[in-house]
């Protein structure tokens, strides 16, 4: 099977007219018991957009926390490097990704400063419905890209149809559906990339938790002075040194807050916050909301 064909799944369930007429649909044993008994629930509050230039891209997964929100990338034109959590992936074009709420995640290493990203974010009532999706490059095969195209279509609502919502949740929904198949298929692994220097800053991160990190004490682990250390690292993430580390600290925090059941203070500690009041301050001012607020919300 080609890389980029349907999934034996998806072929199958293609049927034409003539298949409609002619298909031997067995009679029903139990009219009570049909298939399917899970509880998907639709995609809400759905919002599209496009990244098309790398200033833009870098800029703005800095800004946007996505907090309880899930996150569809797909890859239309130009590779990068995305980084989650500890973890590197390559996406390329005709690839999708799909982020959980909370991951920390961010873009380097752009084949091109110019771009083509299609974004779909979204609530689910039940996000571990896309739990085996996390860390997994997904190819975009033909049944998705169909259903990803209508959704955008239902989104834009260029003709002013009635029901555009109902049909946009839908398309969504099938999308990630088709998504999940194509993952089973054949997604690709994670890589470890170590000649990166957004990845060697994030193993740093990651081996040193419970730790107030300055700037000048990452230069000093890749024995640079703290000018070049800026300069290398903006140059490869698209942002500050300094902005990328607090923006991975508030993930940390937003993670462990709606996933364990950890005392603040003891967030605080893990995200390497010096004190409490100093991770309360700086929590709220990023989210809007103090620690204990965001919480009881999810």
């Amino acid at each position: 099977m080609n890389y980029w064909e349907d999934s034996p799944t998806v072929s199958r369930i293609r049927l034409n007219m003539a298949d409609l007429r002619t298909t031997n649909v067995p009679t029903p044993t139990d009219y009570l018991r049909g298939v399917g008994d899970s509880l998907l629930g639709l995609p809400q509050n759905i919002l599209f957009f496009r990244r098309t230039s790398k200033q833009v891209l870098q800029q703005e997964s800095i800004k946007n926390r996505s907090h309880h929100r899930i996150v569809a990338v797909f890859n239309l034109e130009t590779a990068a490097y995305i980084h989650l959590d500890h973890l590197e992936v390559e996406l390329r074009p005709r690839q999708a990704l799909v982020i959980p709420p909370h991951q920390f995640h961010h873009f380097s290493n752009l084949e091109s400063p110019k771009l083509n990203w299609l974004f779909c974010t979204f609530e689910l009532e039940r996000p571990s419905y896309i739990e085996p999706l996390r860390n997994k490059v997904i190819p975009v095969n033909e049944a998705a890209l169909e259903s990803l195209s209508q959704a955008l279509a239902a989104f834009l609502n260029e003709d002013g149809k009635p029901h555009a919502t109902d049909e946009l949740q839908a398309l969504v929904l099938t999308t990630l559906v088709r998504l999940k198949q194509a993952a089973i298929d054949h997604s690709a692994p994670y890589n470890i990339i170590t000649d990166d220097i957004v990845s060697k800053v994030n193993r740093v991160l990651i081996e040193t938790p419970n730790t107030e990190l300055t700037i000048s004490t990452i230069a000093d682990n890749f024995k640079l002075s703290e000018s070049r250390m800026r300069a290398v690292f903006r140059d490869s993430a698209g942002v500050s040194l300094g902005k990328y580390i607090l923006n991975y600290k508030i993930h940390t925090a937003l993670s462990l807050l709606a996933n364990t059941k950890l005392a603040v203070s003891e967030i605080a500690d893990q995200a390497g916050f010096t004190s409490l009041q100093a991770f309360s301050r700086t929590f709220k001012e990023k989210t809007g909301v103090p620690p204990s607020h965001f919480r009881k919300k999810q």
